[in-house]
């Protein structure tokens, strides 16, 4: 792909379809080499961060982005942004917003992305993003001598897992992961179930981790395996917000909102007694009666 990319910056460079002005401009291509090689394996190989990965429940869509032309710590923030380009229809702002943040904290950690891989029912493209307050053409200049210096040449497959959980905490729910899109606020938002805290040893890549996981590499059920969302923010290789879902909490579509209220979920136990009051508890507890009357989808005033 490195050599794709080069050529490919080097042909808008020359022609001037990247033009020494401000403005926020997207380079696709097709990459019809793409089902040769995991998501996950490629992000893994480029030394560009943020990064972050998505994968749709339903598999008919996978995205993996990497590195930042701009950062934003409010949801209106980016929303705004994306208002402000209607002719970039295709760009996408990724990473995650807080619950409960205070005025002082930031609410998101959203960005838009340098470089993404995209797969939408079996057809692969290369996004490249450029983003300048004074010149296309410098910022594509910059790219292409960072891609020279230390791009990734061919995804590196993830070597095998050996780091070891040494400890858990679960402090509760946090944060929620999603996507902003010029007509799709929260497009996509994705809450898990609880968040958690671990010590391992040795350290821990968050990709590889990511993708055990994903694959059930602890000898459980896959997480595929239950239709989820899966997703992974990163900051480095060893500092990431990552899970799978089942459940969407909410997809706007302009004024259209649309949930789904799959509330309550109770540990399964061995015990068929304890499984059976656990049960009970669930269906008679009347807050996850409430929500599971929810009904989708719901149209904002």
């Amino acid at each position: 792909m490195l050599s794709l990319l080069v050529s490919t910056l080097l042909q808008h460079l020359t022609a001037g379809t990247l033009p020494a002005a401000p403005g926020v401009r997207q380079v696709m291509l097709p990459w019809p080499d793409g089902a040769a090689a995991p998501m996950l394996d490629w992000l893994n190989a480029w030394p560009l961060y943020p990064q972050c990965y998505w994968q749709h429940r339903d598999g008919h869509e996978e995205v993996a982005s990497c590195g930042a032309v701009r950062h934003f710590t409010r949801l209106g923030d980016a929303q705004r942004f994306l208002a402000e380009q209607p002719s970039a229809k295709a760009l996408r702002i990724w990473g995650l917003n807080a619950f409960g943040a205070g005025e002082d904290e930031p609410q998101s950690a959203l960005f838009l992305p340098r470089l993404s891989w995209r797969c939408l029912r079996d057809r692969y493209q290369i996004m490249m993003t450029f983003c300048s307050e004074t010149s296309l053409a410098a910022d594509a200049a910059d790219f292409l001598a960072w891609l020279e210096a230390h791009g990734a040449d061919a995804p590196v497959a993830l070597p095998p897992l050996t780091a070891r959980v040494t400890s858990v905490t679960h402090p509760g729910i946090t944060r929620v992961a999603g996507v902003a899109t010029p007509r799709r606020s929260g497009a996509g938002a994705i809450p898990p179930r609880r968040t958690g805290k671990g010590g391992a040893g040795p350290a821990l890549r968050a990709a590889r981790g990511y993708a055990s996981f994903a694959a059930g590499a602890d000898g459980g059920q896959p997480a595929g395996k239950h239709r989820c969302f899966h997703y992974l923010m990163a900051w480095s290789p060893h500092e990431a917000f990552l899970g799978s879902s089942p459940e969407r909490l909410y997809h706007r579509d302009d004024r259209r909102l649309n949930t789904e209220a799959l509330a309550g979920t109770v540990a399964c136990d061995p015990d068929p007694r304890q499984a059976a009051e656990q049960a009970a508890w669930l269906m008679a507890d009347e807050k996850n009666q409430r929500e599971n009357l929810v009904s989708a989808p719901w149209r904002t005033s």
